[in-house]
């Protein structure tokens, strides 16, 4: 796909780099525009999940919007780490921005994850989950 292979120690960062800002911004991917992409650094942080898992403050890697509306949140993990917590992450997140609009209206409907060697690309913020590429 991307023709990028990473190393076992490789870092977050490393996949963002490589993997995520490409797959997003490149022309024969999702070619989306790269001002329509904005970091965790320019994200409006949020409380998300409940009891012992709860989170204070969390913020996504990147979150994709269209007409200033935020419609993907992305979750980026070093390839050791577990798949399953970023997921949860950003979902709750997609949850928390969502909450700020109507009840018709639910524009966080896809998030993208990337852990390691595997994409998960989720449609309608349910568990329901597409793997693009393993």
């Amino acid at each position: 796909m991307l023709g990028v292979i990473l190393e076992a120690d490789a870092t977050e960062g490393d996949v963002e780099t490589q993997v995520v800002l490409p797959l997003l911004t490149r022309s024969e991917f999702l070619g989306i525009d790269v001002s329509d992409i904005k970091s965790k650094e320019f994200l409006a942080a949020f409380d998300i999940g409940k009891g012992a898992k709860a989170k204070k403050g969390y913020v996504p890697d990147f979150c994709v919007y269209c007409l200033s509306i935020p419609v993907v949140a992305i979750e980026v993990k070093a390839p050791s780490v577990d798949v399953g917590g970023a997921w949860e992450e950003a979902s709750l997140y997609a949850h928390a921005v969502n909450k700020r609009y109507t009840t018709k209206r639910t524009p966080a409907k896809s998030f993208l994850q990337r852990t390691g060697s595997t994409t998960l690309l989720a449609t309608g913020i349910t568990r329901n989950r597409a793997i693009l590429e393993r």
